[in-house]
């Protein structure tokens, strides 16, 4: 991120981009939060407006479609029933992308991500998002997305927006949780037990199942994670899949969506298959 103050493009021409930077409109998330059952076409967008530390929760629609498509074929190929866990899966559209694509052969499928809630209010004219740590993300209004994260706290502007948040948070404010999944996917797994969801942290042990697929799309990669870092997260992986396993590594860049996929075989993961020159960090994976 360029800057921490961005025009809210729900109000301002769509060519001020060129002048100032511009940011989705997160605000349209209250409408889940006020309770109504209206899915809203925006809702990938408005939750990739958010940021956890250094990540942004971006998703879409459609865009791990390459690796779903392995995901079934590799079912097909084996007879397995699907026991799946999708590792830093956002909002979980593409979840329901592949749920919707496996049908009867699903057995399980567990949507992880490390933030699956966050806490809002409303405080004068802004809308602001809180952390599972109470810290305040961002702040929204009708025309400004600001968000927590000065860069350079000496200028007066990100001195200025570094004491709001601040005075944010030292405030006793009224708080309501707002779960971050897909209306539709939360809407299916109120009719489907098959499904569900868990805030869950890559690096550490899963002990809820013994996944025969993991599917690990965009999160790891070398602008988030040292190489150690990424290791340790495959380590962990590698410690609680069955045997056999299919672990699908994929990332989507501005041009196409490469994949790479593997067996788990004892202690090692074997390179199987992978699309478009596979992912950038095939080579740390054994």
């Amino acid at each position: 991120m360029k800057a921490p103050v961005k025009l809210n493009n729900s109000f301002f021409p769509k060519w001020l981009k060129f002048i100032m930077p511009m940011s989705e409109d997160p605000t349209s998330l209250e409408v889940f939060f006020e309770g109504t059952e209206e899915f809203i076409a925006d809702h990938s967008t408005a939750i990739s407006t958010l940021k956890f530390g250094d990540t942004f929760k971006t998703t879409s629609a459609g865009r791990h479609s390459e690796a779903n498509n392995f995901v079934k074929q590799y079912l097909k190929d084996t007879s397995k029933r699907a026991d799946i866990l999708d590792l830093g899966a956002s909002n979980g559209v593409t979840s329901l992308d592949l749920i919707e694509l496996l049908g009867d052969c699903l057995d399980r499928y567990y949507v992880t991500d490390l933030n699956l809630k966050v806490w809002m209010t409303r405080h004068e004219n802004w809308l602001i998002f809180f952390d599972s740590f109470n810290k305040p993300i961002l702040k929204a209004s009708k025309y400004f997305v600001v968000y927590n994260d000065p860069m350079d706290s000496s200028s007066f502007i990100t001195s200025r927006i570094r004491k709001t948040f601040e005075s944010i948070n030292s405030r006793n404010l009224t708080k309501e949780e707002i779960l971050l999944i897909d209306p539709r996917l939360e809407k299916l797994s109120r009719s489907n037990d098959k499904i569900s969801f868990s805030e869950h942290n890559i690096f550490d042990f899963w002990d809820k199942s013994t996944p025969n697929v993991v599917k690990v799309s965009n999160i790891l990669n070398r602008a988030y994670f040292s190489d150690d870092l990424i290791k340790s997260a495959i380590q962990q992986i590698k410690n609680y899949v069955e045997d056999g396993a299919l672990i699908v590594f994929s990332r989507n860049d501005a041009a196409m969506e490469k994949v790479s996929t593997f067996i788990k075989k004892g202690k090692s993961l074997i390179a199987h298959e992978s699309l478009n020159g596979g992912v950038e960090i095939v080579d740390l994976i054994d």
